[in-house]
């Protein structure tokens, strides 16, 4: 008698165009795998191996799904019935998740913000001050929000424990990120209640590019990802004037804070206007469309719409998901070089299979 084999659940295969990966959205892990093996298990139903007529190759892969817990044994076929579906839809309470604010925000702001729950806040810092940070930090944890993220934008700074000692009475304060710079903890505090994350490049480098360490796997990005815009989606900027924006890199703003009721920003945040970016899918945005870390992936670039239905980017990713290279792997090559056009004018992507297929059999056979 076969053996009966269900996927895990949790375990949600995506395909890209050279290469699959299963997100492990229960162990916020991921593997890859091929894109037959993703046509294999990217079923509710049993799983059917006989289809790999190569029986080495069928037990390798079923040996590989069955220790990584992607795949499980089942007795009988109608114990299916007993793992249902994850439901696909998402949806958060909160109006505002994440907004971005920077450390000299006025008051008047604040007090208008004190209206709404959040989930983030993060605080942006051009020139450390420990004063002016500790004053803006005291007054943002006033807010009902989760959790707090504050970003030192300036470099070659050597930021110790005592920098940020008096932050840690904030509850809320969860990472303080800096940038081209070092940190040295006090290694006789055992209780520092935040994490001090050391980027090496700069704020601006950092927060428009991807790589691979900002990719986040859980339930909740992989559901927001699959139905909306996994930065744009109830993602609110406020800049130095004040201004209601989209996110950090985008240049229509929406009204200004200081001047309008709290009413009238909830109107402006719940309009169509404001939202249309934050229902934007990579589903529906070309090279997104085809790359396997799309739904794990936090992408800050200014979407486009031209004369298709897809959206587009301007900017090219670091990721190039038609030779699954990232941009600072040897025999990265940019989507141009191997065949790939994105006409910006149009918005549409033409590929020369030919150079793309050579190109692919040099680094992958």
């Amino acid at each position: 008698m076969s053996r009966l084999f269900l996927r895990n659940r949790l375990c949600m295969p995506v395909k890209g165009y050279n290469r699959s990966i299963v997100y492990d959205l229960i162990r916020y892990d991921y593997f890859f795998i091929s894109n037959e093996v993703f046509e294999l298990i990217n079923t509710t139903e049993i799983i059917d191996f006989e289809c790999i007529g190569d029986e080495k190759n069928r037990e390798e892969i079923k040996e590989f799904l069955l220790k990584e817990e992607i795949i499980f044994e089942i007795l009988e076929s109608d114990e299916k019935f007993n793992f249902p579906v994850m439901n696909p839809d998402y949806s958060t309470p909160f109006l505002i998740t994440d907004l971005i604010v920077h450390v000299d925000i006025d008051e008047v702001s604040i007090d208008k913000l004190s209206s709404f729950t959040l989930r983030d806040i993060s605080i942006l810092v051009d020139s450390y001050d420990k004063n002016v940070l500790e004053s803006c930090l005291n007054r943002i944890s006033m807010l009902e929000v989760d959790a707090i993220f504050i970003f030192l934008k300036e470099e070659n700074v050597a930021y110790t424990y005592e920098n940020f000692e008096a932050l840690s009475r904030v509850n809320q304060l969860f990472n303080i990120y800096v940038f081209n710079s070092t940190y040295t903890s006090n290694l006789n505090q055992e209780n520092e209640l935040f994490t001090v994350i050391e980027i090496p490049s700069s704020f601006e480098y950092f927060s428009k590019n991807l790589d691979p360490n900002k990719l986040r796997i859980n339930i909740e990005m992989f559901l927001e990802a699959s139905n909306y815009h996994s930065y744009y989606h109830k993602k609110v900027y406020l800049d130095m004037k004040g201004n209601i924006k989209n996110g950090l890199y985008t240049d229509e703003h929406h009204g200004n804070l200081k001047n309008i009721s709290v009413s009238r920003f909830t109107e402006i945040i719940e309009s169509k206007s404001f939202q249309m970016l934050g229902g934007i899918k990579k589903e529906n945005t070309l090279v997104c469309d085809v790359c396997e870390f799309r739904f794990m992936c936090v992408d800050s670039r200014m979407p486009y719409i031209a004369n298709t239905e897809k959206w587009y980017h301007t900017v090219e990713c670091t990721y190039n998901p038609y030779i699954s290279k990232w941009k600072l792997e040897t025999d990265y090559k940019p989507l141009l070089e191997v065949g790939v056009a994105l006409h910006p004018t149009s918005g549409k992507l033409t590929i020369d299979y030919e150079i793309l297929e050579q190109y692919n059999n040099f680094l992958w056979q």
